[in-house]
Parts: structure tokens; C-alpha cells; sequence
């Protein structure tokens, strides 16, 4: 990864979005946040992340199709997808959604900062 790695937030709670970046930009990376699923595709279509975090309910487009558009559009980019809310369908889908890791919210911070290290090989 030539520079700093690129993630791409897509969140539609201001909070979380803040958080995570507040995250990314802590671990020096380039971060990019979006407010919901149609405008994570439509970056993604535009430029190249390293990770997506997405979350799994929001308008337009949801995470699923959010992982599902970084797979076909950046297939080397890794995806954590977060959610606030785990349904007994989604838990039996989950395993059909094409993201690298999922995560509870509240998320717990370490947990996150850790993956990240780890998605893009960065030293603790």
C-alpha cells in the first residue's frame, strides 16, 4: 500500500461516523465518510479504499449491498460491517454477506482499532 491506507465510513448515525473517523485519522490513515449506502457506492465507484466499514442498516442501500459493491469494485479492499441491531434473519444471513468481519454496537473501540491494525497490516 504505497501512502497512507484509505477507509471509506459509511454510517448513517453523526456519531459513529465522528468516532470512527476520529479512529482512522488516530492511526494516521485517510479517512473518507459517507451517510449511507447509495453514497458509499457511488465513492467507491470514484476511487480506491484499502477498508470499507459500513453499517448495516442505512437509507438507500444497505451494508449487505455496500459489501457486495466493494467486492465487485474493490475486490482487495477488506469490509467490517457494523450493526446496532441483529435479528435472528439477519444472523442466519450473515454468513451471505461478503465482508471480512462483523461487529456489534456499541462497538467496543479496542476491538475495532485492533481489526483495523490487522485488515491493513499496520504495527500496534
Amino acid at each position: 500500500m504505497p501512502g497512507k491506507p484509505k477507509v471509506l465510513i459509511a454510517d448513517d448515525e453523526p456519531g459513529n461516523r465522528e468516532l470512527l473517523l476520529t479512529m482512522c485519522e488516530g492511526m494516521g490513515l485517510d479517512a473518507v465518510t459517507v451517510v449511507d449506502g447509495r453514497e458509499a457506492v457511488e465513492r467507491l465507484e470514484m476511487e480506491s479504499f484499502d477498508l470499507v466499514v459500513t453499517d448495516l442498516h442505512m437509507p438507500y442501500r444497505n451494508g449487505d449491498e455496500v459489501a457486495r459493491a466493494t467486492r465487485r469494485l474493490r475486490p482487495h479492499a477488506k469490509v467490517l460491517v457494523l450493526s446496532a441491531s441483529w435479528t435472528e434473519e439477519e444472523r442466519a444471513r450473515a454468513s451471505e454477506i461478503p465482508c471480512d468481519a462483523f461487529m456489534s454496537k456499541p462497538f467496543e473501540v479496542p476491538e475495532v482499532l485492533d481489526t483495523v491494525r490487522r485488515f491493513l497490516k499496520l504495527e500496534s
